[in-house]
């Protein structure tokens, strides 16, 4: 039996809500059936546990995330590498502010994960996903003039992600409304890191 691919995306929406409000520990699988219009025992016929279920919403998340680079990448396609690295940028900061849950819920199980007891073979398709959801932006400048080995690529997309993920900390910790710096002070001054962020030398 195969569930209706209809019920398995509600199933996923409402685990997303469940967790994020309550948290992996507070989740109950009955709740989100319920909330889902399914039963229990649906939800258990494609999900193992709630392990595997909250990996899948993350894994959700990461395809989110890659739908938005994906546009970055088409619209800037033969633009200099500089431009194509502010379109991911932004595409990014798109992610964090539109689908916000999803961001945190990703994090959440990123650094909790021995706590959450998630299996290696569940981490392993997260490793994977998140992977998979930057390879976009990978592809993007190995197809510049950029004289960079695959490795020297893979550490800029390393970097960029680190900015973006700095700027994201700034904003949740509320730093930036304790300061007299805007959002778009630091937007502008981290994209004028780019360049020696492509520096070959």
């Amino acid at each position: 039996m195969v569930m209706d691919n209809n019920k398995q995306v509600k199933i996923l929406e409402k685990a997303h809500d469940h967790f994020l409000a309550f948290g992996y520990g507070g989740t109950k699988l009955r709740n989100i059936a319920q909330d889902a219009g399914v039963t229990t025992g649906a939800v258990y016929h494609h999900f193992t546990g709630k392990d595997e279920l909250f990996v899948e919403v993350c894994l959700r998340g990461f395809q989110i995330m890659k739908r938005r680079f994906q546009p970055a990448a088409k619209i800037t396609e033969g633009r200099p590498p500089a431009e194509r690295i502010v379109a991911f940028f932004d595409a990014y900061i798109s992610f964090f502010f539109e689908d916000r849950g999803y961001y945190e819920l990703i994090e959440q199980l990123q650094i909790n994960r021995k706590q959450l007891n998630i299996s290696e073979k569940l981490m392993k398709k997260m490793e994977g996903a998140s992977r998979s959801s930057v390879e976009v932006v990978t592809r993007a400048l190995m197809e510049t003039d950029l004289p960079l080995t695959d490795a020297q690529i893979n550490e800029r997309v390393i970097l960029f992600v680190s900015f973006a993920e700095g700027l994201f900390q700034c904003m949740r910790k509320g730093l930036l409304e304790r300061s007299s710096v805007s959002f778009g002070d630091i937007r502008s001054f981290m994209l004028s890191k780019i360049e020696g962020l492509l520096d070959t030398k």
